[in-house]
């Protein structure tokens, strides 16, 4: 059958064997993260075979990182997508290479606000497989600018979980759901995963994110003025949640409210601002209190004023709000 000579022509050939991806993993870990992304993406994705990449790639893609130095990854990012759109296969892979190197001369890099936009890569989780993609311009958070203007950007990269059509996850009556997400949602989470020789953790998320299944990972890191970066060191300088401890969705919702996509405006030193109490309500059944806050706090003319000049700074905007 066909199914049979294909079978037997991939075992034949060793695409996907153990001894190949291990020589593919070896030379990733010799390159810029970056550039690993996107030659694992070549892999991942489906585009080319570990053949393809070591016998006759390896030399023409070691040739663009040192003609293009920086921008090696953004060659290897069009050549990701050149692949994908061909619309024949006449066309060899070096042959497509060429092509994107000759194109990619006079194209200038793309500028974007670093208060506003990063370059962020992603990473897809299917039932059977890892597609990867990107990066692209994402919106930041306070934690991403905080390690931002470090040059830290890319140790934290977006994960989503999707179906193989790339739809969220539906329920099916013939699937156990409680199992899948156990195994193999739940072990990504828990132990990680390896990417381009690193090796990312689980961080947190955003409320927004997690109803499309999204969520932060990231790699540790030596920082400068900080020492060691982990997930953990990330969360604990939140704040002190450990009342919560025992009630895991108030907790997420907390650490969730760091990376919630937001703009950068004034910085404020801790003598600029003051912590309100929230308000106590005694429910008159049971007496238990419970503390309320609709999230609004209070902000001075001043203020309001210096946030409204920095954020028109960056684009057009005529009306001015009013601060009674």
């Amino acid at each position: 059958s066909l199914i049979g000579r294909y079978t037997k022509s991939a075992n034949k050939f060793e695409f996907f064997a153990d001894r190949s991806l291990y020589q593919v993993r070896r030379w990733l870990k010799t390159m810029d993260w970056k550039n690993a992304f996107q030659v694992e993406a070549l892999l991942s994705n489906c585009l080319l075979t570990t053949q393809d990449l070591m016998r006759d790639l390896r030399g023409p893609i070691e040739s663009v990182f040192r003609r293009f130095g920086d921008r090696a990854s953004e060659v290897l990012m069009n050549y990701n997508i050149a692949l994908k759109t061909r619309l024949t296969f006449t066309e060899s892979p070096r042959a497509i290479l060429n092509r994107v190197c000759d194109d990619f001369k006079d194209r200038k890099p793309l500028r974007m606000s670093p208060d506003r936009f990063f370059n962020c890569h992603h990473v897809t989780f299917t039932p059977t497989r890892m597609l990867l993609e990107g990066p692209y311009a994402t919106q930041s958070n306070r934690i991403i600018r905080r390690y931002q203007h470090k040059g830290f950007e890319d140790n934290f990269i977006r994960v989503d979980f999707r179906e193989e059509d790339r739809l969220s996850y539906r329920h099916d009556r013939n699937v156990d759901m409680a199992y899948f997400l156990q195994q193999r949602v739940g072990t990504i989470l828990k132990n990680g995963f390896e990417l381009g020789g690193k090796l990312f953790e689980f961080l947190a998320y955003s409320n927004s994110a997690l109803r499309s299944h999204a969520v932060w990972f990231m790699c540790p890191f030596d920082h400068p003025e900080e020492g060691y970066v982990d997930a953990e060191r990330i969360r604990s300088s939140l704040g002190d949640f450990s009342k919560l401890l025992k009630t895991p969705s108030k907790y997420a919702a907390r650490i969730a409210q760091a990376f919630t996509a937001t703009e950068a405006s004034v910085e404020l030193e801790e003598g600029q601002w003051e912590a309100m109490p929230d308000i106590e309500k005694t429910d008159p059944e049971t007496g238990l209190i419970s503390c309320h806050t609709d999230g609004v706090g209070t902000i001075s003319p001043e203020l309001g004023d210096m946030i409204w000049e920095a954020t028109c700074c960056r684009e057009v905007i005529r009306c001015t709000p009013c601060f009674p």
